[in-house]
């Protein structure tokens, strides 16, 4: 039995969709900085895992805020450092959250349930680890050769 022919896709993607995807990324950011640091009201129910209630939870907001307006700046004024930190920090907290998530959904038991959510939150934590990795491999092949 024949093999069938393999392709030539290589990952990848033009400019203005990797430009989208950061876009909509960065405003689930900004989106979930603005809730939290609103809060909820009291008639809310509320779940708040392990390190979400390690402070409260307008500290997680506004540390959400800084990560989504350094990396809107960061697009905004076409700075690679200011994307790279806000992509860092945005990293760091969707992997807290991952974190506390996992957590409590050990704490549980077996069999586990609510694995979504942290997986959703890792994939995030990826996400922006990507973007800033991204960002400054990209950032260094615009530099002249001589400064490599």
């Amino acid at each position: 039995m024949k093999r069938p022919p393999t392709g030539n896709w290589r990952p990848g993607m033009p400019q203005d969709v990797s430009a989208t995807l950061l876009y909509g990324f960065t405003l689930l950011v900004w989106v979930r900085g603005i809730d939290y640091f609103t809060g909820d009201r009291a008639d809310v129910t509320t779940s708040l895992s392990v390190v979400e209630a390690a402070m409260p939870l307008q500290w997680w907001g506004a540390f959400f805020i800084v990560g989504a307006a350094l990396t809107t700046a960061g697009i905004a004024v076409k700075q690679d450092p200011l994307i790279i930190y806000g992509s860092l920090l945005n990293m760091a907290l969707y992997g807290g959250l991952t974190w506390g998530l996992l957590l409590k959904m050990v704490e549980r038991g077996w069999p586990w349930d609510g694995y979504r959510t942290p997986l959703q939150f890792l994939m995030l934590a990826v996400v922006w680890g990507g973007v800033a990795y991204g960002t400054q491999v990209m950032a260094k092949a615009r530099q002249p050769n001589e400064e490599k």
